[in-house]
């Protein structure tokens, strides 16, 4: 029997593994280290088995509790899959943090004697804006189903206005503050500039603001009360759904946060428990599956949240089948392993209205007397807690606040829980803090994880030059060699054959044109294009065929825009490698004995990351823009103007198929812009190529006259001392920096 111990930190992605009682080195199990175990997990088993071939396996974990269920799920399905006996035991870690801690980290950067951290505002300005960022939580949903409700029982209050229409015509968005006493609005225009708001209420400032046509985005701010934002600065985005968008600006809203894999924004998905397959869903629902099936991680299936809201609606005989219609129907898209939560938002809103003080109107109070008798009459088929998918911690939890409340004799609370809000709550709660938080603190660091990690090699490698000081001559040389031979003619050549060599992928382009094809073989199919029809057919028809094509400009749009840019960052951190393979070959050629390893490291820690590389092409080329280089305006491709001109004459085929060529005339269109995209990502590429020349231009001379020091510091034993003491002081430091980072995350 072999024996692992794996301990994980979510946080800054540091993994450390142990064979028996011993800690493997840096290059053993490189697969899995310095990486979110998220996307590793599925790998660990197997790893574990090829290290020691043999059926049973002892595994120790050592971090938070959400990596400990992803990976236990993951040792049974492969223990179910190959007849393997790999049992696991938890020990809780990294749990509990301390996000406030993280402010004080701005006065130790400020003090570093390292000069590249303390010296560098602009680092140190990324490591805050960083920390700053939003979390966003998108709200999408049919027209019907109750989104706005579902979000005023978010926050407490009825602030939205809950019609069976579109809310607003602008983008519109909630910004959690805790300290808030009240909401405010604040109002800007496609610019981002703040515009003035009008109107003594609230009530009143949103019903101007959505007349007010120079207003692009609605921001209110305040409160979300059940939902913790002490470090998610989160986000609620009132999103339009599939029908009921009213312009392409607002739809691309959603279509990009569906497929956002870099954010991974938590997507609520608001489907109406009376109609699931009625409201025109399909369609956002298909790009919902392919977005969750690409990568197929837990991540990616626990981003999207299902709402079947108006539960209580159901009766007592159909709770249970109402959520395995919806399951059924979402595994007939493809979409499957679904979080479901049956839920009544016009219940908690009641209740929570109640509970605040604020006055209910006679629909809310006829509704709040039928909470009374859901809870004093005891109907547990409207207790929609008890089919909520969360955690038994999580259940317990909402036992224990029923619990209270029955003792109190509080039935508006007992209510409340069981409309189902709570539950979902607490599920937004758990992605934030599996997901969201170590994203942002792992963001924040990064960079000056880098320079503290080139400091601590610095440090080995003078320490190993004074244990070696009795080989100077022999070592001197061969420094000297990896110097001159990082710099030669040769070196740069073969790397930018090899920069050269690297190219944008075309898959992205070449599936999103057999959607094309698909799609529009779908519409050629129509009758509007085959037969005579009746003008008021011929326009429902070419109203259908509309929306789908706006739908689809709009996917294809947002996935290309994603896949380019995803693309991009790939290719760029391709340079990145390949120039560290260069480095690798150039010291493992170079027999330095044990430097080897720690000299290579301490060279590849002043590799320029494939952000900073991004930043420097943006600002040659774009001003700084790079982020929303493809968020250019929509392709604008016209077509209802054509298509209305056809439908007086629509009665004879003849018309019917010059309408036909207008949209293969359309189809061809987009195949261009396609095309056009792949261009301009080439070109992207091809200056980013010109940038990362140049950083590693500049680190192969930082390098260089790094171990040209190092290489002078042999021959004198008295300076390699000093430099050593002087050394002392940055480590001590670096000790101090460590030492705050696990008090922030122990």
């Amino acid at each position: 029997m072999s024996n692992f111990t794996i301990e994980h930190n979510p946080f800054f992605n540091e993994t450390k593994i142990w064979i028996e009682d011993e800690l493997t080195n840096d290059e053993k199990f490189s697969k899995l280290k310095n990486k979110r175990l998220i996307d590793v997990i599925d790998d660990i088993p197997e790893e574990f088995f090829n290290e020691c071939n043999e059926k049973n396996i002892n595994l120790i974990f050592i971090g938070r509790s959400f990596e400990y269920e992803d990976l236990l799920h993951s040792c049974k399905s492969y223990n179910s899959n190959n007849g393997i006996n790999l049992t696991i035991i938890h020990e809780s870690k990294y749990d509990n943090i301390d996000i406030t801690k993280i402010k004080k980290f701005e006065s130790i950067l400020r003090s570093s004697p390292i000069e590249g951290i303390s010296q560098n505002e602009e680092l140190i300005n990324r490591f805050l804006n960083k920390l700053n960022t939003e979390f966003e939580v998108a709200i999408v949903a049919t027209m019907s189903s109750g989104k706005s409700t579902l979000i005023n029982s978010m926050i407490g209050q009825s602030i939205l206005p809950a019609r069976n229409e579109p809310t607003t015509a602008k983008i519109f968005s909630i910004r959690d503050d805790d300290y808030a006493e009240n909401f405010s609005v604040n109002l800007l225009n496609s610019n981002g500039e703040s515009l003035e708001v009008f109107g003594e209420s609230l009530e009143e400032q949103l019903e101007n603001a959505n007349k007010q046509e120079n207003v692009h985005e609605i921001r209110l701010n305040g409160d979300i009360p059940n939902i913790s934002s002490s470090v998610a600065n989160l986000v609620l985005l009132d999103t339009p759904g599939p029908n009921n968008a009213q312009n392409q600006e607002h739809k691309k809203v959603t279509y990009t946060l569906i497929k956002d894999e870099e954010k991974n924004p938590l997507i609520i998905y608001v489907l109406n428990a009376n109609s699931l397959t009625d409201d025109g869903t399909n369609d956002l629902l298909e790009e919902i599956a392919e977005s969750i099936n690409k990568k197929n991680t837990s991540q990616d299936h626990e981003r999207f949240i299902f709402v079947l809201n108006k539960a209580d609606d159901i009766n007592k005989t159909q709770v249970d089948k109402m959520i395995n219609n919806a399951k059924e129907f979402l595994e007939g898209l493809n979409i499957k392993d679904t979080k479901i939560f049956p839920i009544s938002s016009y219940r908690a809103l009641c209740c929570r209205k109640n509970l605040k003080g604020f006055e209910l109107d006679d629909d809310e109070g006829d509704a709040l007397d039928i909470c009374e008798k859901v809870v004093k009459k005891e109907r547990e088929y409207h207790y929609f807690e008890k089919y909520a998918p969360i955690t038994n911690q999580q259940k317990s939890i909402i036992e224990d606040k029923l619990k209270k409340a029955k003792e109190e004799n509080d039935w508006v609370t007992q209510a409340e829980i069981h409309s189902g809000i709570p539950s979902l709550e607490m599920a937004i709660d758990d992605y934030v803090n599996k997901y969201a938080i170590p994203m942002k603190i792992h963001d924040a660091f990064t960079e000056i994880e880098k320079a503290v990690n080139t400091e601590v090699k610095r440090d080995d490698l003078l320490n190993l030059l004074q244990k070696r000081k009795d080989e100077n001559n022999d070592l001197k040389e061969k420094l000297q060699e990896v110097s001159i031979k990082i710099t030669s003619k040769e070196s740069v050549d073969n790397f930018k054959k090899k920069i050269e060599s690297i190219s944008i992928s075309h898959e992205p382009i070449d599936i999103e044109k057999e959607k094309l094809e698909r799609k529009f073989n779908e519409i050629l199919k129509k009758s509007i294009f085959n037969r005579d029809i009746e003008v008021s057919k011929a326009k429902r028809e070419l109203d259908s065929i509309f929306k789908t094509i706006s739908d689809l400009e709009t996917s294809i749009k947002t996935t290309l825009e994603q896949q380019v840019h995803s693309d991009i960052k790939v290719k760029t951190e391709e340079i990145v490698n390949e120039f560290k393979e260069e480095i690798s070959k150039t010291f493992y050629d170079i027999e330095l004995g044990e430097m080897s390893y720690s000299v290579k490291v301490f060279s590849e820690s002043m590799l320029p990351s494939k952000e900073k590389i991004l930043q420097g092409s943006s600002k040659e080329i774009d001003e700084g823009k790079y982020e929303t280089k493809y968020a250019v305006s929509f392709w604008g491709i016209k077509f209802w103007e054509t298509g209305k001109e056809w439908i007086p004459n629509i009665k004879t085929k003849s018309d019917s198929k010059k309408l036909e060529r207008e949209f293969l005339k359309l189809r061809q269109s987009f195949l261009k812009k396609m095309n056009n995209e792949i261009k301009e990502a080439e070109n992207e590429l091809a200056n980013i190529k010109i940038v990362a020349t140049k950083e590693i231009d500049i680190v192969r001379q930082i390098i260089t006259t790094e171990i040209q020091k190092m290489s002078n510091l042999i021959n004198n034993k008295e300076h390699l001392e000093i430099e050593i003491k002087n050394h002392e002081k940055i480590i001590n430091w670096i000790d101090k920096y460590n030492l705050e980072k696990e008090n922030l995350i122990n």
